[in-house]
């Protein structure tokens, strides 16, 4: 009797120790963030860096909420971190706004211009989040560029390549709403109801330690028959 009550334990100990439950407020996997099945390539890697990538949209609310986290996180950001934002490329506005993003960076504005932005089209509203090209190009204007010779520059062959790059990132890494967070080609990262952003930004962190733990882990060498 006391040998089946003890095989009976055995098989119930595992399971007991995997419904213990999770730390309060640890990022949960399949909730917090997910893992991609495939490791996508990085959209600009930098050596010795973990990519972290903003998919946004200027025409997004919650990107323009989002925007306050990540100025703050960026602040105090680690040295290892390359962050980049990529302009999620959709339909209507949404086109015309990353166009806008990638001529504003080849113009070198972008830096300055990207809080402005928001606060024009979300606060200010003067700006509608349907601009057309020509409206959008005015808000540029005002950060010295000429009008017209940045409509054109947001339908040039260029502009056109960079957006097709957005557009094609975004479909392999399944960034499929705003705002997504990619790390390092592998983890796709959103806001939940009960965590809000400033859980997303912690999880932000808890995924770059994870990665720099993987960085650093001795590789295993695979054993090769003679």
């Amino acid at each position: 009797m006391l040998r089946r009550l003890l095989v009976a334990l055995s098989f119930l100990l595992p399971l007991s120790a995997v419904a213990q439950p999770m730390a309060p407020g640890m990022p949960r996997a399949g909730i917090d963030y997910e893992v991609l099945q495939a490791p996508q390539p990085t959209f600009a890697p930098v050596k010795g860096k973990i990519e972290v990538v903003e998919v946004f949209s200027y025409a997004c609310p919650h990107c323009a909420h989002f925007q306050s986290y990540v100025n703050a996180w960026k602040k105090k950001m680690p040295a290892d971190v390359n962050f980049i934002y990529v302009p999620s490329v959709g339909q209507g506005s949404w086109e015309r706004f990353a166009r806008g993003f990638y001529a504003a960076e080849s113009k070198k504005i972008q830096t300055r211009s990207h809080d402005a932005l928001f606060n024009a089209i979300f606060v200010e509203q003067k700006l509608s989040p349907n601009a057309s090209l020509d409206e959008i190009a005015g808000f540029y204007s005002s950060f010295g560029v000429d009008k017209k010779a940045f409509v054109d520059l947001m339908i040039s062959k260029q502009v056109n390549e960079r957006a097709d790059k957005s557009r094609q990132f975004t479909m392999r890494t399944g960034a499929n709403s705003t705002p997504t967070i990619i790390i390092a080609g592998k983890y796709k990262l959103n806001a939940t109801q009960d965590r809000g952003f400033e859980g997303m930004i912690k999880t932000v962190d808890f995924i770059l330690a994870k990665e720099r733990a993987a960085m650093k882990a001795p590789k295993t060498k695979t054993a090769t028959s003679k």
